[in-house]
């Protein structure tokens, strides 16, 4: 249950931020420092989805010494 809570917080974590941020920019209107729970959670997503990938494509280029 303990490796479960700890997987699923990130995903959480992302999704609260999000939804925080369109709440925000409904309430308030679009300003940039408004934007900034939306630009946390898509990096944040960005940075655990996206980042391992490129750094597994990076290691399995040809001619690269390892």
């Amino acid at each position: 249950m303990a490796v479960g809570c700890l997987v699923a917080f990130p995903a959480v974590l992302i999704l609260v931020f999000f939804v925080e941020g369109i709440r925000v920019i409904r309430h308030e209107g679009v300003k940039p420092s408004n934007l900034l729970s939306i630009l946390f959670s898509v990096l944040l997503y960005g940075y655990l989805a996206i980042w391992p990938t490129v750094g597994n494509l990076q290691k399995n280029t040809p001619g690269t010494c390892v």
